[in-house]
């Protein structure tokens, strides 16, 4: 099926330019998975208890 005319990127970046649009990017991600290094290490406070039921 023919869309219309076959134009070169550089084309298309001029008239996006011309137009004023700009392409959106991914924005990169927190990484969750490392702690950070400042903060405390808080004591497991439930060590040694027995857990023979639920709540």
């Amino acid at each position: 099926m023919d869309r219309g005319m076959t134009i070169n990127h550089k084309h298309v970046f001029r008239l996006m330019k011309l137009m004023g649009l700009r392409s959106t990017f991914p924005k990169p991600r927190v990484n969750t998975s490392h702690a950070n290094k400042e903060d405390p290490v808080r004591p497991y406070l439930l060590k040694g208890l027995l857990m023979n039921r639920a709540n």
